[in-house]
């Protein structure tokens, strides 16, 4: 069962290449560009670990 990951980042550059990076070492990656995103992704999935800018917008 493969491990799940939310990365919650406003820096597209950064959160898409943490995407490629977390993709290709075999996890299922959801990625948001808010917080209030982000909220709305783990009312319908249980991540195993969330990733999450602390100075968000």
């Amino acid at each position: 069962m493969s491990k799940s990951i939310l990365i919650v980042e406003d820096e597209e550059t950064l959160r898409e290449s943490l995407r490629r990076i977390f993709t290709r070492e075999g996890f299922i990656v959801d990625t948001a560009e808010s917080a209030e995103r982000g909220l709305e992704l783990t009312e319908d999935n249980l991540y195993d670990v969330i990733i999450t800018d602390i100075i968000l917008p």
